[in-house]
Order: C-alpha cells, then sequence, then structure tokens
C-alpha cells in the first residue's frame, strides 16, 4: 500500500540531473553537462510500465516490476535520498499503528497534490477514521 502510495504521489516528483556524456535521447541530442528533467510522476503513471496506471492497485507491487527503474520515488544510483529507508521504517510504523485502531474511510474518490520543492497534499482534504471494535485490546 504504501509502494503504490508512492507511485501515485511520489514526494519528488521530479529530479534534475547533469549529463556526464553526450548522448542522443530517442532522438533529441544531448550535450555533456546539459541539465535534465526526470519526470518520476509522469514515469510513475506511464502505461508503458503499469497497467492501468491511474489505478490504486496496490497488489501491482506482488510482482516484479516491468522495468528495474519504473519505480523510483525517492531516486536511484549514488543520488538517491539518503532517508528512504528511514521514510520505509517510519511509515511501516505509523501505517500499522493507525490501521490496528481505525478503518481509513475515503470522503472523496479524487486525491489532490500541489508540487512544491516536493508534492504535498492541497489543503483541506479530508478522511474518515472509524474506531475499529473487533480485535481492539484496550
Amino acid at each position: 500500500v504504501y509502494k503504490e502510495s508512492l507511485r501515485l504521489y511520489p514526494p519528488a516528483y521530479m529530479l534534475a540531473r547533469e549529463t556526464v556524456a553526450s548522448d542522443d535521447l530517442l532522438g533529441f541530442k544531448i550535450k555533456k553537462s546539459d541539465q535534465v528533467f526526470i519526470g518520476i510522476a509522469s514515469m510513475h503513471r506511464s502505461p508503458r510500465f503499469f497497467e492501468r496506471p491511474n489505478d490504486f492497485y496496490p497488489e501491482r507491487f506482488l510482482e516484479k516490476l516491468k522495468h528495474p527503474f519504473a519505480f523510483i520515488p525517492f531516486g536511484a544510483g549514488g543520488k538517491s535520498c539518503v532517508g528512504e529507508r528511514l521514510a520505509y521504517f517510519e511509515a511501516t510504523i505509523i501505517l500499522k499503528i493507525i490501521c490496528e485502531k481505525y478503518r481509513i474511510i475515503p470522503t472523496s474518490n479524487q486525491i489532490l497534490a500541489e508540487p512544491l520543492i516536493t508534492l504535498h497534499p492541497t489543503l483541506g482534504q479530508q478522511i474518515r477514521l472509524e474506531l475499529r471494535t473487533e480485535g481492539l485490546h484496550v
């Protein structure tokens, strides 16, 4: 669920990189030291890499991805986010605590996000938390 959320709403929705050599990319000439932008959000929603790319379908991560770099919410390689492992660890703990006590009920079928330095949810959106009664140890 966390990976699928990161796929649809990657915190770093684009990355800037400087090229180390001249190359030709899909017919575009790129010179050494050019600045290129990698559209992570666009790549994560590409039908080339993901079936039903706009659907929330966490089970897609039970199988191997079509390309090893099709999913890079924290970047990849030597310049990837050093906090990636911590983010996964924190998310696991927080989601476990919330989901043990509450059912998360959406109040809308669309999530809005703002592309600032990182991707942020638009203010004012709400979810409903319903207290779980079964299996609750108080």
